[in-house]
């Protein structure tokens, strides 16, 4: 059966991204899917940009800190023109057909925005 789902983004705390990384390698091996999962580690802007862009078109999971979502979201410390017009896109309008939010506790505080 198909679910008609290509982008998944995992929202989790940074310290868990090769965790997750590891356990999905575990659950479904390389061998045994069609799509690639995606660590966003990346320093430079560019090369996050340029992730998420290979990301959006070919499918597959990527995996984030909140903090990353929340500064490429807002467009935190992002200069260029073109980058600011494709991050939503990406990340939010329309953004990734499903996301699943480690530690989703962390979104209720009320001290605290994210998303």
């Amino acid at each position: 059966d198909t679910t008609n789902i290509n982008t998944v983004l995992v929202l989790c705390p940074v310290n868990t991204l090769y965790n997750w990384s590891v356990e999905w390698n575990k659950w479904l091996p390389i061998t045994l899917r069609d799509y690639h999962v995606w660590i966003m580690n990346d320093k430079a802007n560019s090369k996050r940009v340029n992730k998420l862009e290979r990301w959006s078109i070919t499918g597959g999971v990527m995996i984030m800190g909140y903090e990353m979502f929340r500064n490429l979201s807002q467009l935190k410390n992002i200069r260029r023109k073109k980058h600011k017009e494709v991050l939503p896109k990406y990340l939010l309008d329309p953004g990734p057909d499903i996301i699943i939010c480690d530690e989703g506790h962390v979104l209720r505080q009320e001290n605290l925005i994210y998303l």
